[in-house]
């Protein structure tokens, strides 16, 4: 069976305000018997969607019968910017924002605790607004798994993420839909919400050492003053003791792990 391929020399090109270039080329294909079709004259040419060609790519082809007998037809394809078939073959759509919160401090900028002449702490809590950034990433995925999620959310990285060191990125949320697609193998897909937080000095809590009671001698107890029990509480040393009152002593925080910490490398981003 002798088959002809010609392409014909009337090619149309065009270029748009993003400075995308698309054109067209014609093939001419024919055939010796009549018992072909217009499919079978784009198999001849060898034109696929997405397949690239002069930096573009065919988004689509046309093949029409030139005449009723059969034997001759004309394959068009049309070549622009790289068209995505699959769902899960698209970028994930990142962003970032910043969320403002208040938040109540017992140290300053440069870590000193902040306590009146007396060396105590203020009964009013000093509130300061913060900036939070955000991190948002969405994509399609094949399934979605709940059980994942739900042990991820609200756990902060135990690995370096987007440049945070461990302990100072939270996934703050998840949500995923489903999508109905037949023209992909697993006759749809999910299109998953990654949401994370960031904060410069991580998620562990710090707290100042203070209380009512003291320990001696392993035992549990209570301050006196003038033989009477505190009713404030007083700084303790970090072992259980009454700061010495009169010295330039640091008051002594505690630090709290209250986050679960996981590797965020799992979500492969």
């Amino acid at each position: 069976m002798a088959t002809i391929v010609k392409e014909l020399p009337n090619r149309s090109y065009s270029i748009n305000s993003k400075r995308e270039r698309s054109f067209t080329r014609v093939w001419r294909v024919s055939f010796d018997t009549n018992d072909h079709d217009e499919f079978l004259a784009i198999d001849e040419v060898g034109v696929a969607i997405n397949q690239p060609y002069k930096s573009c790519f065919v988004n689509n082809i046309t093949s029409d019968q030139e005449a009723e007998d059969g034997y001759d037809y004309k394959v068009t394809a049309s070549y622009g910017p790289y068209e995505i078939v699959n769902p899960l073959d698209e970028s994930p759509k990142v962003e970032w924002s910043f969320e403002k919160r208040t938040e109540i401090i017992e140290r300053d900028v440069f870590g000193n605790a902040i306590l009146n002449s007396a060396k105590d702490p203020y009964s009013d809590p000093i509130e300061v607004d913060r900036a939070r950034p955000l991190l948002s990433i969405t994509r399609n995925e094949p399934d979605f798994d709940f059980a994942l999620a739900y042990e991820y959310v609200c756990a902060i990285n135990s690995t370096p993420f987007y440049g945070a060191p461990p302990g100072c990125c939270m996934l703050s949320d998840v949500s995923s839909s489903y999508t109905e697609d037949t023209t992909i193998e697993a006759g749809g897909y999910w299109t998953t919400s990654y949401k994370f937080a960031f904060s410069l000095n991580g998620f562990d809590k710090v707290i100042l050492d203070r209380g009512f009671r003291k320990i001696v001698d392993g035992r549990k107890q209570n301050i006196l003053i003038q033989g009477v029990p505190v009713t404030e509480p007083v700084l303790l040393n970090g072992a259980g003791e009454p700061l010495p009152e009169g010295t330039d002593a640091s008051p002594i925080y505690g630090t709290y792990f209250v986050y679960v910490r996981l590797p965020f490398t799992i979500f492969e981003f």
